[in-house]
């Protein structure tokens, strides 16, 4: 180490899940700063997901075409999804 001191870490004094389902996770952070204020924190957790870089014979790459909600749009995307558990 270089000698400089390690930033101060904020403490945590509660947490709760506002929201939690199968997709994502929001996680609320009620933490105190090193000086003392007390501020709410987001954390967004995701499950585990896989992509996949295929390609055919003809080296040519597959995608998929879905509607995804968040941009109101069909995109082009590799294809994957959520990891089962184990």
């Amino acid at each position: 180490m270089s000698g400089r001191e390690e930033p101060a870490r904020w403490r945590v004094r509660a947490s709760s899940y506002p929201l939690d389902d199968p997709w994502c996770r929001v996680r609320r952070d009620t933490v105190v700063l090193p000086g003392g204020e007390e501020i709410e924190y987001f954390v967004y957790e995701e499950s585990d997901v896989a992509c996949v870089f295929a390609t055919t014979p003809d080296d040519e790459v597959v995608l998929v075409r879905q509607y995804k909600h968040g941009v109101a749009e069909v995109t082009l995307e590799l294809p994957g999804g959520l990891i089962d558990a184990g």
